[in-house]
């Protein structure tokens, strides 16, 4: 995955990145697979999946188009289920033993998202 400013000045890049990619591929035997590979315009509206996260643009506070990842609804889904299963099986415990599982969570969904 390659994220290139979308200013038109920056276009050359396109074409520049793809055919070093694919000398540097070469080089390693490998291949790019024609089908799977693509070119996505975020500033079109257009969005992509990678590795379990839904990239797409989005306006920031101060008002610039950035890029934005967050992880798929289904992983999502999954980890407020993992949590919600703690809370309800350690319901009797001491909250510092329910923090001790919550917080290796927690911190590795911070990790995800600085």
């Amino acid at each position: 995955m390659v994220l290139i400013d979308a200013y038109p000045r920056h276009r050359w890049l396109l074409t520049a990145v793809s055919k070093r990619l694919r000398e540097e591929f070469g080089k390693l035997q490998v291949e790019v697979n024609e089908e799977k590979s693509r070119t996505v315009d975020l500033a079109c509206g257009e969005s992509f999946s990678f590795l379990g996260f839904d990239f797409r643009s989005v306006l920031s506070l101060k008002k610039v188009w950035r890029a934005n990842y967050a992880p798929k609804l289904k992983k999502r889904t999954a980890l407020l289920r993992k949590i919600k299963e703690i809370f309800r099986r350690f319901q009797s415990q001491p909250i510092d033993r329910v923090i001790e599982l919550i917080n290796p969570i927690l911190t590795h969904l911070r990790d995800i998202y600085q």
